[in-house]
């Protein structure tokens, strides 16, 4: 794992916090609406939301759960760790930027509590990691081609 600046990462992997978010078995929401069902008392679950590896989605999940999921972590910081990044890649060429490949209810959660860094999994491009590790002040903009 590596440890990262966390503002970077959002930046980097193009998420913009005010659009809505949207798993592909619940309706969308915005974040905002996260905060206004933990005013209203939602409860965090720790309950995973599944991969493909150690916690398969066995049934769709509302809105509520992913919300709830969120909550979980905002109370928990100390498990917003260990997102799986990695970089885009497109005609046969690696290109400069993240996806989060898996760990959207940490970020979402980080976004929310303001997280300043994140420790993360990340093999890519040596010029990103040395971005978001804020080794060096230089966006990466170029495209490798394998």
């Amino acid at each position: 794992m590596i440890d990262v600046l966390f503002d970077r990462l959002i930046d980097m992997s193009g998420i913009d916090a005010k659009e809505k978010w949207d798993w592909s078995d619940s309706q969308p929401f915005f974040l905002e609406d996260v905060l206004k069902e933990k005013e209203r008392g939602l409860i965090g679950t720790k309950t995973p939301y599944g991969d493909t590896w150690k916690h398969p989605v066995k049934k769709p999940c509302d809105k509520k759960y992913h919300m709830a999921r969120i909550i979980y972590f905002m109370e928990n910081p100390q498990e917003i760790t260990g997102i799986e990044v990695d970089n885009l890649c497109a005609y046969n060429s690696i290109l400069p930027g993240c996806v989060i490949i898996d760990g959207w209810h940490r970020i979402a959660a980080g976004i929310l509590i303001g997280l300043k860094r994140i420790n993360i999994e990340y093999g890519g491009r040596s010029d990103v990691e040395d971005y978001i590790k804020g080794i060096s002040e230089k966006r990466p903009e170029e495209i490798l081609v394998l």
